[in-house]
């Protein structure tokens, strides 16, 4: 026995051949380990393994380090010693100096395109989070193993890249940074952290799926089981995704349907549902026409030259800050749909507003002509008339001001006295951008998509985004309540009023939205009246200050 120790010490592996170690990261370049004596009994039982604890290892060697936070001071003597402390000096200073450049340059283009702090702060987050865990592999390992097996001490020397390093050490040393995925060197990691779940990186562990999801597909898997047992074949016969529409025709079923597919909605609707949801439960599927969207394209030489630049103008400036948008190509679809919008509708022509909105629309709807068959009915059915056209500019959400502020005056007396003396126009209750963009300018992506949830999939919820506006007036009543002039006012409007939040915080703001529909009625016959006053008003004026034919 100790003539197979000695032969099995003999034929040691180097550190770098070190290829199963529980945190080694062997280098590729170095080949792989001399092939051993097939007449050493004792390796020949190992061969399948590789190198193990019982073999005798050498030290570390300056092609060990992987990062120079943790190499001793030894290991850096070697460094020099082989490279020279000049080349170390300047390796290091390029490899610093790329390294602040990047941040630099992220943290410009992170300015430029206004990304939000909450975003960077996120990032950062994660970041964090993803040091905390390579930190807990290492002291997981250290706990389950390097107690019971004292002799493989040596191997957790070789310290794991930090994940904010960049891995610029280990370019440094020409070595590798990769894992190889070998049973020996994987398993004993997962095995040693099953005791902390929350300290498990993605790859081992599973995530639960989002509940809100989970309610969507068993919702839409019980109606698809329904539907086969009754014979339909869902979007063949014109059923739809939902098939609301049909729920009229089953009764009490029918009604405790609704009542499910209202509140998933109000709970938000995934992302991936999106585009058939909001198409079909929009009623948006009917109303189009196929092939007319490539004719409309068609007419862009008929367009007046002036729209198509304004529309040039604003597609680079909307949703700058949704990488989604871009990656998909985003500026170029809304373009598209914007042109083929000012096709069909000549009398309205091209206005700011419809911008942010289509530019959304291209974001949930894949299909360029889904999208533009949504902006269309949107204009159509979701406004009230002409409340985009150029003969009538901001009659519309001046009218919707003024009808927000008599709601207000309504539900919070208070609000309203202190608006009054405040000075507060009642036809600029608020920036007059919350209408016209349906919050598509003032919402961040994630409040804005569960209000067009509410507000194109619900029937009766037409007039939601006064609800949502007044929601909003109500939770920030108490910080306008203290604004000492107008100037202020709107600057709190600007700056401080809470559009974000945490889930709990949209969810609650939804509920409250919705709720408010007990409350508030009757709108549309005050729009209308409000409409036709400063319609009269601006007829006035015109007539004033036109010059005698």
């Amino acid at each position: 026995m100790g003539d197979l120790s000695k032969q099995s010490n003999a034929q040691a592996p180097s550190a770098s051949d070190d290829t199963s170690s529980l945190t080694s990261f062997p280098d590729p370049s170095t080949g792989s380990v001399p092939e051993r004596p097939s007449s050493a009994g004792l390796n020949g039982l190992l061969d399948r393994s590789g190198p193990t604890i019982f073999d005798q290892q050498p030290s570390e060697t300056t092609t060990d380090a992987h990062t120079l936070s943790s190499a001793p001071p030894h290991v850096l003597q070697s460094v020099i010693d082989h490279q020279g402390a000049v080349f170390l000096v300047r390796r290091l200073s390029t490899l610093l100096a790329e390294r602040d450049a990047h941040i630099t340059a992220l943290t410009r283009l992170a300015e430029e395109y206004k990304i939000p702090q909450e975003s960077i702060a996120a990032t950062t987050s994660r970041v964090k989070q993803a040091e905390q865990t390579r930190l807990a592999l290492i002291t997981a390992a250290d706990e389950e193993h390097v107690a019971q097996m004292p002799s493989v001490s040596r191997l957790l020397e070789i310290h794991i890249p930090s994940t904010d390093s960049g891995g610029w050490a280990a370019a440094l040393f020409s070595s590798s940074n990769k894992r190889h995925d070998s049973r020996t060197t994987k398993e004993p990691v997962e095995l040693a952290t099953q005791h902390d779940k929350d300290q498990l990186p993605p790859t081992l562990s599973k995530r639960p799926a989002d509940p809100q999801d989970a309610a969507w597909n068993k919702f839409l898997m019980r109606l698809t089981v329904s539907r086969s047992q009754s014979g339909n074949s869902d979007q063949a016969n014109g059923i739809g995704l939902v098939g609301a529409s049909h729920f009229g025709q089953e009764g009490k079923l029918g009604e405790q349907k609704m009542k499910t597919l209202t509140q998933l909605v109000i709970g938000g609707i995934p992302m991936t549902l999106r585009h058939n949801l909001w198409m079909e439960l929009s009623n948006t599927e009917a109303l189009m026409e196929p092939g007319t969207y490539s004719y409309y394209l068609s007419l862009r030489e008929d367009v007046d030259q002036s729209e198509i630049d304004a529309i040039a103008k604003d597609v680079p400036r909307t949703l700058t800050s949704v990488h989604q948008y871009y990656a998909n190509q985003g500026d170029k679809r809304l373009k598209e749909v914007l042109v083929a919008f000012v096709s069909k509708y000549e009398s309205l022509g091209y206005t700011q507003g419809l911008n942010t909105i289509a530019g959304y629309l291209c974001l949930a709807i894949p299909e360029d002509e889904h999208a533009f068959w949504m902006l269309c009915n949107m204009v159509d059915n979701f406004f009230p008339d002409d409340y985009f056209s150029r003969e009538n500019s901001l009659i519309g959400p001046l009218a919707d001001s003024v009808v927000l502020r008599s709601y207000v005056k309504e539900l919070m007396p208070q609000l309203a006295k202190r608006m009054d003396e405040l000075d507060i126009p009642h036809d600029h209750t608020v920036p007059l951008s919350w209408f016209f963009t349906a919050f598509s300018s003032a919402l961040p992506e994630n409040v804005l998509m569960r209000v067009w949830d509410i507000w194109l999939c619900l029937p009766g919820q037409k007039s939601f985004l006064f609800h949502v506006a007044l929601a909003i007036l109500m939770q920030n009543a108490t910080g306008l309540m203290e604004c000492e002039d107008e100037g202020e006012y709107w600057s709190y409007m600007d700056t401080r009023c809470k559009l974000n939040g945490d889930a709990e915080w949209v969810n609650d703001l939804m509920k409250q939205a919705f709720m408010l529909r007990k409350k508030v009625d009757g709108i549309d016959e005050r729009r209308t009246l409000e409409t036709k006053v400063l319609r009269k008003k601006r007829a006035s004026t015109e007539a004033l200050f036109s010059p005698d034919e």
